[in-house]
Formats: C-alpha cells, sequence, structure tokens
C-alpha cells in the first residue's frame, strides 16, 4: 500500500491516533507481560524485558508502562501506613547523605555509590540532588541574629566561583560561622556594600574587616564601611608581595641574560676580525694566551 494514495489509508490517520489496541494481546496476556516484568526488575533478571518484547512483538515502553501501571495498583491493594521503623529508616538515610556531603565532601556520585554498597533506600543521584537542592532552600543566605543586643564582629570576606559564577562570602574568623553566602552576578563595591549591608540590617555590626586587595572589595571598604579598620589577609599580602619580587628578579635576570649574551656576541665577532690580521705565529700566540687564562679563570672559581 503506499502512503501516496489517500484512498488506501487507513483509518487512524485521519482520526489522530497515535496507536492501536491489537485485539490478539488479550487483557490476561497484558497482565502477563505486566507481571513478568515486575518479577524481572526486582529479581534483577537482566534480558527477560528483551524477551518479552521479542515474544509477544511489542516495544519496551508498552512493557514498562504495564508495569508501572501494575504498581499504581500494587500501591493501592496492598497499601499499610508507615511504621515507625520505616520513618526512622529514612530519617536516617537523609542524615547519612547530609553526612556525606557536608563531613565527608563526597561528590553526588560517590554518595549515591556509597548507599548502593551499603543497602541503603534513596540512592539514586536524582534523589540526592533534589534532597540537597530542598535542604538549602530552607535554609536562609544570612546569618539572623535572634538576640536583643546587636552582636559586634569580625567580618572576614572574599569571593569564592561556582562554574565562573562568584558567590560572595562573609564569615566571623573567631567561630567560623558564615554570616552571609550569595551568589551574584558580579562582585562589584555595590555588590559588596550590599551584601555588608544586609549583614549589618540582621543585627552583625562590623568592627574589623579583613579581605584581599581586589578591586572590589577595597572599593566596597571605601564606600560602606569607610568607618572599620581594613587589614589585608596574610596568605593574599604575601603572596602578591612575593609574586611582584619575583616578576622583578626575573626582568632583571633576563635583562642581565640578554646584555651577556650581546656582550659575548660582538667580542666573538671581535676576537674573529683580529683573528684576521695576525701572522699565523701571532694568531697561535694570541689564542694560547686566552686558553691560558680560561684554564686559570676556571681553576680560582673551583
Amino acid at each position: 500500500m503506499l502512503l501516496t494514495d489517500i484512498n488506501n489509508l487507513p483509518e487512524f490517520v485521519f482520526t489522530g491516533k497515535k496507536f492501536l489496541r491489537r485485539k490478539e494481546i488479550t487483557e490476561a496476556i497484558r497482565g502477563h507481560i505486566a507481571v513478568s516484568g515486575f518479577l524481572a526488575m526486582q529479581n534483577s533478571q537482566y534480558g527477560l524485558i528483551t524477551n518479552l518484547s521479542r515474544q509477544f512483538n511489542v516495544s519496551r515502553t508498552f512493557i514498562y508502562d504495564a508495569i508501572n501501571s501494575l504498581k499504581s495498583v500494587l500501591s493501592i491493594i496492598f497499601n499499610k501506613a508507615p511504621s515507625k521503623i520505616n520513618s526512622v529508616d529514612e530519617k536516617k538515610v537523609l542524615s547519612y547523605i547530609l553526612s556525606l556531603r557536608l563531613e565527608g565532601k563526597c561528590s553526588i556520585e560517590s554518595i549515591s555509590n556509597l548507599m548502593k554498597r551499603f543497602g541503603l533506600a534513596n540512592n539514586s543521584t536524582g534523589f540526592i540532588s533534589q534532597y540537597l537542592k530542598h535542604v538549602g532552600s530552607l535554609l536562609p543566605g544570612t546569618l539572623i541574629n535572634k538576640e536583643e543586643n546587636i552582636r559586634l564582629m569580625v567580618f572576614a570576606s572574599d569571593e569564592i566561583f561556582s562554574k565562573n559564577t562568584p558567590i560572595l562570602v562573609t564569615v566571623d574568623p573567631v567561630s567560623s560561622a558564615i554570616l552571609k553566602m550569595e551568589l551574584s552576578d558580579t562582585r562589584t563595591a555595590k555588590d559588596w556594600v550590599e551584601h555588608w549591608n544586609c549583614i549589618e540590617n540582621n543585627g552583625h555590626i562590623a568592627v574589623y574587616l579583613v579581605s584581599d586587595e581586589g578591586s572590589g572589595l577595597t572599593s566596597g571598604h571605601s564606600q560602606g564601611l569607610s568607618d572599620v579598620s581594613w587589614q589585608p589577609d596574610t596568605f593574599h599580602t604575601i603572596a602578591h608581595r612575593l609574586g611582584l619580587w619575583v616578576d622583578r628578579f626575573e626582568r632583571r635576570i633576563i635583562g642581565v641574560r640578554v646584555k651577556l649574551n650581546s656582550v659575548k656576541s660582538v667580542k666573538r665577532r671581535t676576537d674573529h676580525v683580529f683573528s684576521r690580521y695576525l701572522t699565523p705565529a701571532e694568531n697561535r700566540s694570541y689564542r694560547a694566551n686566552r686558553f691560558e687564562r680560561f684554564f686559570l679563570k676556571v681553576n680560582s672559581s673551583v
């Protein structure tokens, strides 16, 4: 049958149906496919889904849809109220996720692998990622002072980066408490002024500021915290100073090498021209004297 022949096209082409219900696949056969596929997934029998697809000439999508329908029915028929043990186990799983992420510094994939190894539920990377995002959304980005009195704090501020996106962070170096952490598009002086103002509006007043010598931080200090003493942090100060010294030394060494090479080049050309005007005996004597001076210089240096 040619599809260009409109008179011979089947009815479902005009009605817009995507699938036709095959009459030879009865409800009993559908139930058999669903139960067999469900048991195969529960018992990790690899290849059985493919065998069912070939045996009944159906797609794998059809089999998975039948399995999902069976699961929804089973959850209704055999539904039970969650026991205290299950709720305790669920809390333990969630605490494992947080512990591995925050204390173990594990990646999401590593957390998933460890949970699978110990037979813990909810071990998929998708669930772990969504749970961590949910926990993060519950936490405020700024530490709130719930006491009536105002706290005088030392602000230690810096930027960290997540895929080239700056994250502005201010911590208390005494207690290591994170006063504020926020994702920002830029790290200009205006961003830092708004960042510090938000911290002070929540009951933490800066009496001292420690940061690197970045243009955004230093400009933000002069604009927003000009009455607060500022100190560059030791790590960046030493690293920057040493970097400047190393750069200066390298430039001087390169300059000396260039001058030395030019002097040697001129001397070689001078010796070559001078030797052309000497007699063979004078030339031999001249070269012997040069070798003797070189030999004495080497021995004196040793």
